[in-house]
């Protein structure tokens, strides 16, 4: 039973790990295409490229930016996971980079390697 509990928060907090790395990933393809999108725009109104470039990058940023609600929601679903598994609350804000907060529902880190 103990295992179990144990696989349950490895899963949970892998999770969680994979969600913030994608939200990072995600969040800085919408700044990249953002750049892109004004340097194509400058490109466009001095005549060096056609109107369909302008419109292949609004395309790519607006799909950019349907990931990137993605990931925030994957992020969400992920910290749901791990604080039912858990028990416990995560804030927000919270820094999940150590399992500290597993000593509160007596899980051994240490198990967990």
């Amino acid at each position: 039973m103990e295992a179990d509990i144990v696989l349950e928060v490895k899963k949970a907090y892998i999770g969680l790990l994979r969600a913030k790395n994608y939200l990072k990933i995600a969040g800085e393809a919408v700044k990249l295409l953002s750049k892109q999108k004004e340097d194509t725009v400058v490109r466009y109104e001095t005549g060096i490229i056609i109107r369909n470039e302008t419109l292949k990058i609004d395309v790519e940023l607006a799909t950019a930016k349907q990931e990137l609600l993605k990931a925030e929601s994957g992020l969400y679903i992920s910290r749901s996971r791990l604080e039912k598994v858990t028990g416990q609350t995560i804030n927000k804000g919270e820094i999940i980079e150590n399992l500290a907060f597993l000593g509160k529902v007596g899980i051994d880190e240490k198990k967990l390697a």
